[in-house]
């Protein structure tokens, strides 16, 4: 999981405040070398070979642990009300998109309130 040192400057997340906490937590991604993950640049490796054998073993554990550092961080950076809307997810890029989803909802919401 992340350390909370690393987190610590980001702003956590409460279902209003999206571009500040993805501001904080994008330069975090970016210094982990986490964005590709996070965005669905850079998939899971292909576990299989032309032969059907288990190819890629080292980058697909390499992948896995990233995501699941990128997970981690984006987790410890949210509220845990925001954390209900991603009990189904299994990759930080699942996350994001259901974080992105929810904060555009939001928003076109906010537009038909004023």
């Amino acid at each position: 999981m992340s350390n909370s040192k690393e987190t610590a400057h980001i702003a956590t997340y409460d279902g209003i405040n999206f571009s500040v906490w993805k501001l904080g937590l994008w330069v975090l991604l970016e210094q982990h070398n986490l964005f590709g993950i996070v965005q669905g640049e850079e998939l899971l490796p292909d576990m299989q070979n032309l032969a059907g054998n288990l190819a890629n073993a080292d980058a697909i554990a390499s992948w896995k642990q990233r995501d699941c550092k990128a997970r981690g961080y984006i987790l410890s950076t949210i509220e845990v009300s925001q954390q209900r809307i991603l009990i189904d997810c299994t990759s930080a890029y699942q996350m994001w998109q259901a974080l992105s989803a929810q904060h555009l909802e939001q928003a076109s919401d906010n537009l038909y309130d004023h």
